[in-house]
Order: C-alpha cells, then sequence, then structure tokens
C-alpha cells in the first residue's frame, strides 16, 4: 500500500508527553511523540506489551486521565485546534463527533445490562440533540447493517453477540457521529482469521466512503501489511522509527523494528528445524532506563559502545520519509 500523498491532514500531534505517578516519582509512559495524520491515510502504532501504545491511543482521544495518566506536554490538535487544551466539557464534544476510538475489548466496552441499539442511540443523540429517539433508532439499525451486523440484532445484549460481531458493533459506535479519525486499538485481537479478514475489509471500505483518518494500534504485523500506510514503531514509550510501511517492512533502520520483524513466524519455516527468532532480555518499562538509549541491553549492534549508554539518539530523517532513532542505524539489517 503506498502513502498517502498530498493529502487534508486531519490530525497533527507534537511532542506529547504522558506520565503516570508512582511513588518513585512520575513514570513516562509516552516519550515526545510526533506525527501527522492525513484523511484517508491509515497509520498503524506497534510494539511489544507496554511500550506505550493504547496510553498514546488514550491521550490521542483527551482520555489519558480516565486512564490514571496525565498529559505534562505537547498538543494534539484538529484544524489548528488543540483538543488538550480546551476545557473537558468542550473536549467531551469532540470525542465522538471529530475523534472516536474503538477499543480493545468491545465485551467490557459495552455496558452489559443495555442493548446494543440502546447504547448506539445514546452516541447518536450525544452529538445531535435534535434527533428523535425513533430517528436515533432508524439511523442505529443503518449503522449496524452498514458493519455487518444485521439490523434486528439492534435490540440484543452484548453478550448475546459473538465476538465478531461484537467487533463489529464497536465500530458502528466509533462511526455514528462520522468522525474525521478513527482509533482502532487490537481491532482483531482474539478473532479467528476469518473474522480477521472480514473487519480488515470493513476499515478498508469505511475509509473508502467516509474518507476518514485511522490510526491502527497493534502488535501485528500481518495487519500493519494488509492495512496500513505509515508505521510508528514505539518502545519504552519512544518513537523509535517512523516510515511508509513498504521502508519498514523491506529496509528498517532502527534494531527494533528489524528485531520485531524477525521474530514474525514464517510459512516457510521447516515444523521441528527451525527456531522463532526471538529479542533477548525484556522490554524497558518506564522509567527504568535514566540515560542513553532504551533498547541498548537487547540491541545486537551496540554492545561495548559508549555512547548508546550515555546518548539518547534523536529521532532524525534516514531517508525519504523515514526517521529513526539508532546513532548506529546505518548498520541495521532487514
Amino acid at each position: 500500500m503506498s502513502v498517502v500523498a498530498a493529502a487534508t491532514e486531519v490530525m497533527r500531534v507534537r511532542d506529547l508527553v504522558v506520565e503516570y505517578s508512582s511513588r518513585d516519582g512520575p513514570l513516562r509512559a509516552v516519550d515526545g511523540a510526533s506525527f501527522e495524520l492525513a484523511a484517508g491515510e491509515t497509520l498503524g502504532i506497534v510494539g511489544e506489551s507496554g511500550s506505550g501504545k493504547t496510553t498514546l491511543a488514550m491521550a490521542l482521544m483527551g482520555l489519558a486521565e480516565a486512564s490514571g495518566a496525565k498529559v505534562r506536554s505537547g498538543s494534539v490538535t484538529f484544524d489548528g485546534v488543540d483538543m488538550l487544551a480546551l476545557p473537558s466539557r468542550r473536549r467531551r464534544g469532540l470525542r465522538g463527533k471529530v475523534v472516536a476510538m474503538s477499543f480493545q475489548d468491545p465485551m467490557t466496552s459495552f455496558n452489559p445490562v443495555w442493548t446494543v441499539g440502546s447504547q448506539l442511540m445514546e452516541t447518536i443523540r450525544a452529538h445531535d440533540r435534535q434527533a428523535t429517539r425513533a430517528e436515533a433508532l432508524d439511523r442505529a439499525r443503518n449503522l449496524l447493517e452498514r458493519v455487518g451486523v444485521p439490523a434486528e440484532h439492534v435490540g440484543l445484549l452484548p453478550e448475546q453477540l459473538s465476538g465478531g460481531m461484537l467487533q463489529r458493533a464497536m465500530i458502528a459506535v466509533a462511526i455514528a457521529n462520522q468522525p474525521r479519525v478513527i482509533i482502532a486499538d487490537e481491532p482483531v485481537t482474539a478473532l479467528d482469521v476469518t473474522v480477521q479478514a472480514q473487519i480488515l475489509q470493513l476499515f478498508r471500505e469505511l475509509l473508502a466512503s467516509t474518507g476518514a483518518g485511522l490510526i491502527i494500534v497493534t502488535h501485528d504485523f500481518g495487519v500493519v501489511a494488509e492495512l496500513v500506510d505509515r508505521v510508528l514503531v514505539m518502545y519504552a514509550g519512544k518513537t523509535v522509527e517512523l516510515a511508509d510501511v513498504n521502508s519498514i517492512f523491506h529496509t528498517p533502520h532502527h534494531p527494533y523494528t528489524a528485531a520485531l520483524l524477525r521474530s514474525r513466524p514464517k510459512l516457510e519455516v521447516t515444523i521441528g528445524r527451525s527456531r522463532l527468532a526471538a529479542i533477548p532480555g525484556a522490554p524497558a518499562g518506564p522509567g527504568e532506563v535514566s540515560a542513553g538509549c532504551p533498547f541498548r541491553s537487547r540491541c545486537q549492534i551496540s554492545h561495548g559502545r559508549d555512547i548508546c549508554a550515555t546518548d539518547d539518539p534523536p529521532l532524525v530523517e534516514v531517508g525519504k520519509g523515514q526517521l529513526s532513532a539508532c546513532h548506529f542505524w546505518k548498520e541495521v539489517t532487514p
């Protein structure tokens, strides 16, 4: 998939820093994230568990505080308006209307004692006060059909839908008010491969019909290969690489990106004769690295190099549209 070119910018993130409080002081979960998102573009945010992906997604929604975090600095702007600088009431007005989110676990995101239709109707009427209940119900049915859920399921409780149907209903909630940016946190996790393919195709159709920008938070490079235009790779809260999807797969310029790619299962591997290429060590958590490159203890090219222990590598342009935070990015092999 090619990088979206000459498209209208719908979101701009600059120097976003998000921290959690602890007995040992603030723990930085997102450390200076910066990127833009164009209309119709899909950005994938990838990294191991604990890298800061979901915290970043929640901050983009203006929901960092709801997860116990706090935005220390930075901006998230739509049409020049910084959502994070707005009062909470105005910020709520943007959520769902300008930017919306499909959460990782729809079973816990839906209220279990309300029907799926009633929750869709609530979402619709929160941003369209003029809509009657009958109009909202009709729109809820249409939304469910649009995402491949039979309209008659509008009266079912969340527990009465399959995992795939519930994920589709979660997407229906996200697109109910035609947002300009959709954030999907692990949208195909725990779904079988057939349903995964259906959900990814649904996102393609939605982007084509609405022109919205899409941010996919995932650890699955299969999803990245299928759907994403550009990729932001996170490690220990930092952006370590940002590039178009072809560059990420064929010419990665950060050792962490290359290690993630090597650790993918491959169809051509002979069963019983090859092992998966695991990344040594454990991911660095927030606050665990006080100086230098956070990936250095697991890196295959930094051993014995003092600069990796003392200087945090800046995110610099290493190719056309490709950024990397590695002192020795030229030595990274795909």
